[in-house]
């Protein structure tokens, strides 16, 4: 199985181009299926917020199939 170095904070992944790619594909698919908007903050109401997490997807062989945000 090959080794690949899992970024731990958004701004290591935005640095690497196969991570930058596998956020830009999640970016994508949210705003494709409508999970979300921008909408203004209502007074007195929190911001919900959210993490990113990464993995990498294997074959059965242990070569990288896909980088997954």
């Amino acid at each position: 199985m090959s080794c690949v170095e899992v970024p731990k904070i958004i701004q290591e992944a935005l640095n690497a181009p196969k991570w930058k790619e596998a956020i830009l594909k999640k970016m994508r698919a949210l705003e494709k299926n409508h999970t979300w908007s921008v909408m203004p903050l209502l007074t007195g109401k929190n911001i919900v917020g959210c993490k990113w997490l990464f993995t990498v997807k294997y074959n059965s062989d242990g070569s990288v199939e896909r980088y997954k945000a």
